[in-house]
């Protein structure tokens, strides 16, 4: 096993842990995914997050096991979706586990390396700085297309999100005028 699957495990079984689930609700987990895709291919993300467990199955299909507590908006996914075309997964809930009382959504897994190979892959000095260059500009692109292309306002937004729209008047007003245009903008 791998240095990067001990470590997708270890966060899995912590993961569980924090949730006060066992052992047999996390093999009930791979039960319920066998029965779902028989046949697939099943392999945990080396990189989960804190709040679920997320695994692949097949090529295509990314699925995410979720307390209720970390419940995703499907609205606010299916925005994102909107916004982002096919650089957001398409998510959908599936069920709820009946043992362990996890969510289970179903996500398309997008195509592309991952912001963690990609600095593990940059050891070349110079090849780095270039490869850090495109990313910031390309992830500056991506970021500009929710500015331009949402319907954020149907959304529930939290402090930050309510205060962004007040934020953005007050530089446009306050900026030294060389920069209120693109302010605006």
């Amino acid at each position: 096993m791998s240095e990067g699957q001990e470590a997708a495990l270890q966060s899995i079984n912590n993961f569980f842990l924090r949730s006060r689930l066992t052992t047999q609700d996390q093999l009930d987990c791979y039960t319920f995914i066998q029965k779902l895709y028989p046949g697939e291919s099943i392999s945990p993300a080396s990189c989960q997050g804190y709040c679920s467990m997320t695994v692949f199955v097949g090529d295509d299909t990314v699925l995410q096991f979720r307390p209720a507590s970390y419940r995703l908006d499907l609205r606010v996914t299916s925005t994102a979706r909107h916004v982002y075309g096919i650089h957001a997964p398409r998510t959908e809930y599936i069920a709820t586990h009946p043992g362990s009382g996890l969510l289970i959504y179903k996500m398309d897994k997008i195509g592309g390396i991952s912001f963690k190979d990609l600095r593990a892959s940059c050891t070349v000095p110079g090849k780095s700085t270039s490869i850090r260059t495109k990313l910031c500009r390309d992830f500056a692109i991506f970021l500009s297309r929710s500015w331009h292309g949402s319907s954020i306002g149907c959304l529930s937004l939290g402090t930050v999100g309510r205060s962004i729209r007040p934020r953005l008047m007050s530089l446009c007003k306050d900026l030294p005028i060389r920069f209120r245009a693109s302010a605006r903008h």
